[in-house]
């Protein structure tokens, strides 16, 4: 999905994560904080970072990391006891190997943690196995055993989401818990948890030590400038602050052109067969929701059509001349018709296990799989403003920025050249705005906000996404900046501009 090199020398805000994990843990006294499994050259700043409230006791807990083993997928490869230790007095308990170097360690320990696979750490309570036991009897990807007696926290960095096909499982979004995925087909080696009080997890660099903070308060990482738009596109934007970022950039994406829905020229279906345009045949689509791959056939199909990721419903359902949003291409996507109408109008937001299952299809190195509550399927319940509809991992980021893209570049007002009315579209966590309107409206709601900020961290933006942002500008004449600039969503919406 990424495109950074490992070797990059700058950090990535982002996760490709699963589950509730962030949430659980933030309920959590003490939980995991940051962790390094590997480096250039030899491995000797490994660590494992906690945090916690300062004096509170570790005795009973103790980290344990699943990889695979002669046991198979499952097993126990390290485990580290903390009886008799506790937080120190800054709330942040640093374990490494003595050949650590980035600053001072609270505990020794050999950690050797293994490369170029799917790992699971696990901070658990009242540990009663032993290292090397194979916890995965059947090796598909449930612990048959569990001998603890709670999770205190827990997080794994995956080369192959499950079910992966030449590695082990990994098993924290089977526990409630979240799952980081590969940068450019590499295993994540550094992780970090935001700043801010939802702490959320991120990928940082493998190549450099520049945003690693063990012993210390996390920084909010931030993406390099290879994604960041055309030479000058963004030189006015002023990102110091959140409101003048916001004033600055709703004017560079502000009054594009406009293209008609359906016409005998050119239209949104021409524009969306080019920029959802299958990457291994020209003569095909990929849809967003299955991942299926479809011959292109214009209007009027039974394979495919066009989703308001943005539903019209919520805010312009009326398609008159000149409705920008209702036609705006960044917010458009080709979808399969049957799981377009399987989402109607639903949030956005995180579903469960109980939830009813949309698998994708097998396409472009993604999707595929299905049973297990996982990245790899879409999941549902419910319909409209109450209903629930969960992107599958490979795309929500991208649904994701197209709603962050839609509350900036929609602030009411009309259109500079054409003096065309336009709504003012607000994200939102409180549903009880979310709501249809038979008529298009002046201010219209949609989210789940907390949800979109997620998967954009979580799934971030991928060459494919990059190229569709170009195909879309060369027709509207403006890009979604969130693509280019995926910083800036925090700062916009969460406040966090540095």
């Amino acid at each position: 999905m990424l495109k950074l090199m490992r070797v990059s020398m700058h950090p990535l805000v982002l996760s490709l994560g699963l589950s509730l994990g962030w949430t659980a843990a933030a309920s959590a006294a003490v939980t995991l904080n940051e962790i390094r499994t590997d480096q250039s050259g030899s491995d000797t700043n490994e660590y494992v970072e906690l945090r916690g409230n300062p004096g509170e006791s570790l005795n009973g807990l103790s980290l344990i990391t699943l990889g695979d083993g002669s046991g198979g997928s499952g097993t126990i490869e390290n485990v580290v006891s903390l009886n008799g230790r506790s937080i120190p007095g800054d709330g942040y308990f640093v374990i490494a190997e003595s050949s650590f170097s980035l600053a001072s360690r609270d505990m020794t320990a050999t950690l050797n943690f293994e490369n170029s696979d799917n790992l699971t750490h696990l901070l658990v309570r009242n540990f009663s196995g032993s290292n090397g036991q194979d916890l995965d009897n059947n090796n598909d990807g449930r612990l048959d055993q569990q001998p603890w007696s709670s999770i205190v926290d827990a997080v794994a960095m995956a080369e192959q989401l499950n079910p992966p096909t030449n590695t082990e499982y990994e098993y924290s979004s089977r526990l409630g818990f979240s799952v980081l995925g590969a940068v450019n087909g590499f295993v994540p080696v550094h992780i970090a948890r935001s700043a801010d009080s939802r702490r959320l997890w991120q990928i940082g660099s493998f190549g450099s030590f520049a945003r690693d903070t063990p012993g210390g308060r996390n920084r909010t990482l931030i993406v390099d400038g290879s994604g960041s738009g055309p030479s000058g596109y963004y030189n006015s934007v002023n990102d110091n602050s959140a409101s003048a970022l916001r004033s600055s950039l709703h004017p560079v994406i502000d009054d594009h052109t406009w293209f008609p829905y359906s016409s005998s020229r050119t239209d949104t279906w021409n524009i969306l067969e080019l920029a959802d345009e299958d990457p291994n045949n020209s003569g095909r689509i990929l849809d967003v929701y299955r991942n299926a791959s479809y011959p292109k056939a214009g209007g009027g199909n039974n394979f495919y059509n066009r989703e308001h990721t943005w539903p019209s419903s919520y805010g312009f359902p009326n398609n008159g001349n000149l409705n920008y949003p209702y036609t705006d291409t960044h917010m458009l996507y080709l979808s399969d018709t049957n799981y377009n109408s399987q989402r109607g109008n639903s949030p956005y937001a995180q579903c469960d296990a109980a939830c009813s299952e949309s698998t994708t299809q097998v396409n472009d190195g993604m999707g595929g799989g299905s049973g297990l509550y996982s990245a790899q399927s879409n999941w549902r319940r419910g319909s409209s403003g109450t209903g629930t509809w969960q992107t599958w991992g490979g795309r929500k980021g991208d649904v994701a920025r197209a709603l962050l893209y839609m509350d900036i570049r929609y602030e009411g007002g009309r259109h500079n050249r054409t003096n065309t009315s336009e709504p003012n579209l607000i994200l939102t966590d409180d549903r009880s705005r979310i709501n249809r309107t038979t008529r298009n409206a002046s201010v219209a709601y949609m989210g789940l906000l907390s949800t979109i900020l997620r998967w954009h961290l979580e799934d971030p933006p991928d060459e494919r996404e990059r190229l569709r942002n170009d195909v879309v500008q060369s027709f509207q004449g403006n890009r979604n900046p969130f693509i280019d600039h995926p910083e800036w969503a925090l700062c916009l919406f969460a406040n966090e501009c540095n």
